[in-house]
């Protein structure tokens, strides 16, 4: 083997490490807000299906942007469920984007049950909306924090104006 080769497959390891720790999200107590906060969804989007359904059984009629958003809904509570257990870069992004689908969707879907003749089963699309709006916005807080503040081994020890020299102070 040559050293070119060498060096070769040094710097190819050396990249996949970087990568994979660059990738590696640190969520810290934030993991237990998400948890909490993704809970609360799974519960208000029970209640949303079952709103929707009850809408569909007494007045006949089926709310496409209600079942989008519901739909939508739960595959970020998913995603986010997935992202809290193995907390990598790319489940994040793809639970925050799916998040922010979801509001817009979920927010539609309230606002069609709310004019129409079912507006009193509208009440759980909205609490959905608010908490899928909590979801994305605590996983874009997690993605744009700085890397020095959010990752452990990029932490560094603040520089101190102590004496160059721990035994000469007339340094």
């Amino acid at each position: 083997m040559t050293r070119q080769h060498e060096r070769s497959r040094l710097d190819r390891e050396l990249a996949a490490i970087e990568r994979s720790v660059l990738d590696d999200m640190h969520l810290g107590r934030r993991r237990l807000l998400l948890a909490a906060v993704d809970g609360a969804l799974v519960v208000c989007l029970i209640m949303a299906v079952g709103s929707i359904a009850d809408s569909a059984r007494t007045d006949g009629q089926m709310c496409g942007l209600a079942i989008a958003g519901t739909a939508v809904g739960s595959l970020a509570a998913l995603l986010t469920a997935v992202g809290v257990v193995h907390p990598r870069f790319r489940v994040c992004w793809m639970a925050a984007a799916t998040s922010a689908v979801g509001t817009f969707l979920l927010l539609l879907g309230f606002w069609s049950l709310r004019t129409g003749p079912a507006a009193h089963l509208a009440t759980p699309l909205l609490a959905a909306t608010g908490c899928t709006l909590l979801v994305g916005v605590a996983w874009v807080g997690l993605m744009l924090a700085p890397l020095s503040s959010s990752h452990p081994d990029a932490r560094r020890a603040p520089d101190t104006a102590g004496p160059a020299h721990p035994n000469r102070s007339d340094i």
